[in-house]
């Protein structure tokens, strides 16, 4: 029930958008909720309890519909028109309230609420000015024609002062609130450039580094031109993917897959095939129309293969395994190495390259209500088991 509601409160939300628009559009969301339950409650009542009245009715299926209609445009990005059409739907429930079902009571106090809706929804300043001046004429002038109150102008001018006063209250707190949430995104992005240079940092250490130049001099020593040639031309392949994906927030499934199967035939060729190596990839998943945040699995192959599979005195194996599991796609890398157990001794890198995957996944989960990304580690009877789930973008 929890995912489902989460789920509707989402509804719309497109991982582009400003953390501003995605506050506005949750607040959409909840209040097509309340007012299309609310809505279904009082048909139910009026066709069960009361008389049916066949105009009253017909209104209260209309105002269900205009809510979910709000709803139905958030899904298609029309995020203005919603907004206008949920704005314009509660105004007319204010003014059928106040001037006809419920007459006399006071209920012109709640036009206060159209002003103050244009500026959680809104940002132009004309539009919340003429919001206010709307409210205002709205609280005056149906009594001067109606006679609901005694007095013709009743409130007098503490009314004024009320709407303007709560109007000008709340913009000069919404002004600092946005201004607060623009120095928080900046200390943000800071930060993820922080852990993008740390991330490429584990990427491409200089234990691997080295040792692939090593690899390549030990070729040329040995008069072997040609694997010299495709270790170098393997190992350019690679320094070139890391550094293109770095700057990168997704990438294609088929450039990833291609940058680690780069990068383990690299580690293949430097402990001389002491692994084998497979991926398998679910048949539900398209690799050229899926993209995912880059380089997640590559720092969990390299403890695998540096820490587990070649402290080995077997020839071992690594699988990696893509598929899709609730609105996630789920990365498995299973080795069958020597395990957690047996490199508790040596783990500073390993711990290194968690730390960094788990901040990695804090800043993508910062927005995200539904679909958390996530990572697990799990020693096995003989080996290790990283499961990563992370989300995805579909190619257009």
């Amino acid at each position: 029930m929890k995912h489902l509601m989460n789920q509707l409160i989402s509804l719309g939300i497109t991982e582009n958008l400003s953390n501003i628009e995605r506050k506005k559009i949750r607040i959409l969301n909840l209040f097509v909720i309340i007012g299309a339950f609310l809505g279904l409650i009082y048909i139910v009542i009026d066709l069960i309890v009361l008389p049916f009245d066949l105009l009253k009715m017909a209104s209260l299926v209309i105002g269900v519909f205009c809510v979910l209609l709000c709803a139905i445009l958030q899904h298609f990005h029309q995020y203005r028109i919603a907004r206008f059409l949920m704005i314009l739907l509660i105004s007319i429930i204010f003014i059928k309230n106040a001037n006809v079902s419920f007459k006399g009571f006071y209920g012109e106090y709640y036009y206060l609420l159209i002003p103050i809706m244009t500026l959680m929804f809104f940002e132009k300043r004309w539009v919340h000015v003429s919001s206010l001046v709307l409210s205002i004429v709205l609280f005056y002038v149906p009594n001067y024609f109606l006679d609901i109150y005694p007095e013709q102008y009743f409130g007098y001018s503490n009314v004024l002062f009320l709407f303007g006063g709560v109007f000008l209250v709340l913009s000069f707190f919404k002004t600092e609130n946005q201004k607060n949430e623009s120095a928080i995104l900046k200390f943000k992005n800071k930060e993820i450039q922080n852990i993008q240079q740390q991330l490429f940092r584990i990427q491409m250490n200089p234990h691997f580094l080295f040792n692939s130049l090593t690899a390549i001099q030990h070729y040329m020593v040995a008069n072997n031109p040609l694997e010299a040639g495709v270790y170098t031309a393997k190992f350019a392949r690679l320094m070139r993917q890391v550094l293109e994906f770095s700057r990168e927030d997704y990438i294609l499934l088929e450039d990833e897959i291609n940058a680690l199967k780069n990068y383990i035939e690299l580690q293949q060729i430097r402990f001389k095939n002491k692994f084998e190596y497979s991926v398998e990839i679910d048949e539900s998943i398209a690799v050229d129309a899926i993209r995912i945040p880059p380089m997640f699995a590559q720092p969990v192959i390299e403890n695998a293969i540096e820490h587990g599979i070649a402290k080995s005195e077997n020839t071992c194996n690594l699988r990696i395994s893509y598929f899709l599991s609730d609105g996630l796609l789920s990365l498995q890398v299973v080795d069958d190495g020597v395990g957690l157990g047996t490199l508790k001794a040596d783990s500073s890198h390993k711990s290194m390259a968690q730390e960094i995957i788990r901040e990695r996944l804090a800043v993508i989960n910062d927005n995200r209500l539904v679909e958390r990304a996530s990572f697990q580690l799990e020693a096995l009877d003989r080996g290790t088991k990283a499961l990563f789930n992370l989300p995805y973008q579909v190619v257009a």
